[in-house]
């Protein structure tokens, strides 16, 4: 009896230990068939805010996050996460697939088709002009940070050259006021 609890005590001390050397923090926020989960990974010279959804049935993939679920989580990591701590830097907040958002999809489907140059927009700078990450600035901004500028790789586009898929993340930084 005593050699399984002392076992217990051994794995448990293990599983805290190693969760706590990962040096991630992390909220999560319930809507009615996802998990959308906001982890906060921090070092001395950065600091990444990343959303993650997952649905509740334990399906694989990835769950539908709408523009107002995406934002009252961001809102509740920002509150938790990153103000309370102001040793915790925040240097950018990972979007990942921008597809995986409809807010986003439809936003860029429904933007300006018109391109010039190449052919095609870079797609950092087409997300800045027409504003299509304006969801997730306002909400930092509430605490302090701008969005600077995302940053994306693994760009698709469709005949017209607009930017209709990409890996992504908004760099920031903090206001001088705050």
């Amino acid at each position: 009896m005593i050699a399984r609890f002392a076992r217990l005590i051994l794995a448990l001390s293990v599983s805290l230990q190693a969760c706590s050397s990962q040096g991630r923090d992390y909220i999560e926020y319930h809507t009615d068939s996802c998990l959308v989960r906001v982890e906060y990974k921090g070092e001395a010279q950065y600091g990444v805010l990343k959303l993650i959804s997952s649905w509740k049935n334990g399906d694989i993939g990835w769950c539908e996050t709408t523009k107002e679920d995406f934002q009252i989580s961001l809102d509740s990591a920002m509150k938790k996460l990153v103000v309370p701590h102001t040793e915790n830097k925040l240097t950018s907040v990972q979007i990942g697939q921008l597809s995986n958002y409809s807010w986003v999809r439809n936003r860029l489907k429904n933007t300006d088709s018109t391109v010039s140059g190449n052919g095609k927009y870079h797609i950092s700078e087409y997300l800045k002009v027409h504003r299509v990450l304006d969801p997730i600035s306002s909400v930092l901004e509430k605490y302090g940070w701008i969005g600077q500028a995302a940053q994306c790789e693994k760009a698709e586009y469709n005949n017209s050259g607009i930017p209709i898929d990409g890996f992504c993340w908004l760099k920031v930084e903090r206001l001088g006021t705050y």
